[in-house]
């Protein structure tokens, strides 16, 4: 596991293998469902201090093959995640674009896992 400075999602970065995705995945939930009980969802945009993690065109040049394969993986139990336990989905995506952006991979294979 990544050391526990790391935000969630610098810790996918050092991710090698899928348990320590679904660990992370753990965390996040962990984080929004705690934030969402204290304020209201609508509110969030406001009151969320944490840093965000917009990404860039730069960074989709910079992404290596073990990334974006924690991307997936990161998405993939985060679905299942939301889908055992029964978690607001609009919830999960808005948090996401808010902390990542709209074009980023998870939020994006997120939207796609949904669609279909």
């Amino acid at each position: 596991m990544p050391p526990a400075y790391f935000s969630i999602f610098e810790k996918l970065g050092y991710c090698n293998n899928s348990s320590c995705v679904e660990k992370i995945v753990d965390e996040y939930l962990k984080s929004i469902i705690n934030t969402s009980t204290r304020i209201d969802v609508s509110e969030l945009s406001k009151t969320n201090n944490q840093v965000k993690f917009a990404f860039t065109d730069d960074d989709e040049e910079e992404m290596d093959e073990k990334e974006f394969f924690n991307f997936y993986k990161f998405t993939e139990a985060l679905v299942e995640k939301i889908i055992q336990n029964e978690i607001d989905v609009d919830l999960i995506v808005y948090d996401l674009e808010e902390k990542l952006g709209k074009s980023h991979p998870i939020v994006i294979f997120l939207k796609q896992i949904i669609d279909e």
